[in-house]
């Protein structure tokens, strides 16, 4: 699903020869943190969610990527479920010590939760647009920018990933091209 097309996208990205951006910019925690988020992105999905969310007042001010940054963070002012968003952020915690091979302490691991929220957090487009190369912050939200582009962009993962699942299970050719 979206972690398999996740992978060929930063496959394709780094081993892309001509255009190094992606080598430049991202080392192997920013590998490790997109990964992670293709393979949590579904917390606080519900069937046909992306479709659902598109539809105005189903929703009030709150989409799954929402609550997906409040477990990720651990965030108790969400204004949801809180006891749910404690037992997920515990769950997450939990796999970091796995995912990060067993080496990360307790800070190295919520900094790395934290990281992988970022990637989800919205209204990037105004920060690169104002982003100076030659600051160090700059160059971390042009990175940030980058990751959340190949998971929830115009043509990201995700949505190759539930169109073509969609599509099928539909029985219509739309999502195979």
């Amino acid at each position: 699903g979206t972690w398999a097309i996740t992978l060929t996208y930063i496959k394709a990205l780094y081993s892309d020869r001509t255009v190094p951006y992606f080598r430049l910019l991202c080392d192997e925690k920013d590998i490790q943190a997109i990964l992670f988020a293709a393979l949590v992105h579904v917390i606080g999905h519900g069937a046909f969610t992306h479709y659902l969310e598109e539809m105005k007042g189903l929703f009030s001010g709150c989409d799954h990527e929402d609550y997906l940054i409040a477990v990720l963070k651990g965030d108790e002012e969400f204004t949801g479920d809180t006891e749910s968003i404690k037992k997920d952020h515990q769950a997450l915690f939990d796999c970091t010590k796995v995912w990060l091979g067993g080496k990360a302490n307790y800070v190295k691991r919520k900094e790395f939760l934290r990281q992988v929220a970022e990637i989800f957090e919205k209204n990037r487009e105004k920060m690169v647009l104002d982003a100076n190369l030659t600051q160090k912050e700059s160059t971390k939200e042009i990175r940030t920018f980058l990751l959340n582009s190949i998971i929830s962009g115009p043509i990201d993962s995700d949505k190759t990933d539930y169109v073509r699942r969609d599509s099928h299970h539909c029985g219509v050719s739309y999502g195979y091209g």
